[in-house]
C-alpha cells in the first residue's frame, strides 16, 4: 500500500527535491553544465535515483539505465554497457546510469570497474556515466577521479516534515502532528521510507499512530549487525528477542541492495529460507547464512 504514495509523491522536477542546500546547488550544476562523469553516494531513500531520473528528463539525452546488482562481472560491461556507450547517439550526448554500482566487481579477472575506467575515456566525447552507490568505498579511486563525486546526505528534516504534512493534507488524512514528527524522526534520513510509513499508519482516513513495527525495527538492527560483521552482538540479539525468522529472511530480501552483492545475497536468502522449514534450530540456520555472506564477501 505504501508504495502507491512513494510513487505518487516522488519529485518530478528538480526544484521539488528535498536536498541539503549545498548539495542542491552542486546537483543543479550537473543539469546545466557538461559534467565529465557523476558519482552520487549516500544511504537509501535520500534521492540518488530520483535525481538521476530528473537529470535524464531535463537533458533529454538518449540513455540506458542498468541495475548493476543484477549482473556484477565484466560481462555486463562487454555485452551491454560498451555497445551502448560506443554507439552514436541521436541526441548531443547519451547517458549510462549504473544503479547500485558498488556491486560491480573491483578485483580479479572479473574486474568490471577497471574495464569501465578505460571505456569512460574511450567514449568521453559521446557518453557520460552516472554511478549511484550506497558505498563509495567500494568504488575504485580511478573511477572516482573521472567523476564529479557528490555525497547526497543530510536532507533538511524540517523540509521532510513539511512534505509529510502536505501529503497528508492532499490525501485528506486526519492526523496528530506529534505522530507525523515521530515517523519523520524514526525514518530520517530515508525520505522514501518516511512516505511509506505514513501510508502504512493510515486507516479509514486517519493517521492512527507512528508505528514502525517493533519487528521491523529489530530486523533493521539485525541487518546492520550483519553488514558490520558483528557476530557476537548478532547472536546476543537473536537469543534475547523473539525472532520471526521467515519475516527476517523476507526483510533481508527486501533490503538486498544494502549488501555488496545483492544478487548473491538473494540466492543465499532463498536457499536458507527453504532450509528453515526443516532445520531443528532456526538460529543456527540463520547464522550459517550470515557466515556464507561473510566468506562469500556479500558483506
Amino acid at each position: 500500500m505504501g508504495d502507491l504514495w512513494t510513487f505518487k509523491y516522488e519529485p518530478k522536477k528538480f526544484d521539488d527535491m528535498i536536498l541539503n542546500p549545498d548539495i542542491k546547488e552542486k546537483l543543479r550544476n550537473v543539469i546545466f553544465e557538461d559534467f565529465p562523469g557523476l558519482m552520487l553516494y549516500g544511504t537509501a531513500g535520500v534521492g540518488k535515483g530520483t535525481f538521476a531520473n530528473i537529470l535524464l528528463k531535463e537533458t533529454g539525452y538518449d540513455h540506458m539505465w542498468l541495475n548493476a546488482s543484477d549482473e556484477t562481472g565484466i560481462d555486463i560491461v562487454r555485452d551491454k554497457i560498451a555497445p551502448f556507450s560506443q554507439s552514436m547517439p541521436m541526441t548531443k550526448r547519451q547517458i549510462c546510469v549504473l544503479n547500485e554500482s558498488d556491486s560491480l566487481t573491483s578485483t580479479g579477472k572479473q574486474n568490471a570497474q577497471k574495464m569501465l575506467k578505460q571505456l569512460m575515456e574511450d567514449v568521453h566525447k559521446i557518453t557520460r556515466f552516472v554511478f549511484l552507490t550506497n558505498n563509495i568505498n567500494d568504488m575504485l579511486p580511478e573511477l572516482q577521479s573521472r567523476c564529479w563525486v557528490i555525497s547526497v546526505s543530510n536532507p533538511p528534516i524540517k523540509e521532510i516534515a513539511k512534505h509529510a504534512l502536505n501529503i497528508l493534507r492532499q490525501e485528506n488524512i486526519e492526523f496528530d502532528g506529534k505522530d507525523v514528527l515521530d515517523i519523520v524522526k524514526k525514518c530520517f534520513p530515508d525520505i522514501r521510507k518516511t512516505i511509506w510509513s505514513l501510508h502504512e499508519n493510515c486507516s479509514k482516513g486517519k493517521l492512527v499512530g507512528s508505528m514502525i513495527s517493533a519487528t521491523e525495527a529489530l530486523n533493521k538492527k539485525l541487518l546492520q549487525k550483519v553488514i558490520d560483521k558483528d557476530i557476537e552482538d548478532l547472536r546476543k540479539e537473536l537469543r534475547g528477542n523473539y525472532i520471526d525468522y521467515p519475516d527476517l529472511y523476507f526483510y533481508f530480501y527486501e533490503n538486498a541492495g544494502e549488501f555488496k552483492q545483492p544478487g548473491a545475497a538473494i540466492l543465499l536468502i532463498g536457499k536458507y529460507l527453504y532450509q528453515h522449514r526443516t532445520i531443528a534450530v532456526p538460529e543456527i540456520g540463520f547464522m550459517a547464512m550470515v557466515m556464507d555472506f561473510i566468506y562469500g564477501k556479500v558483506v
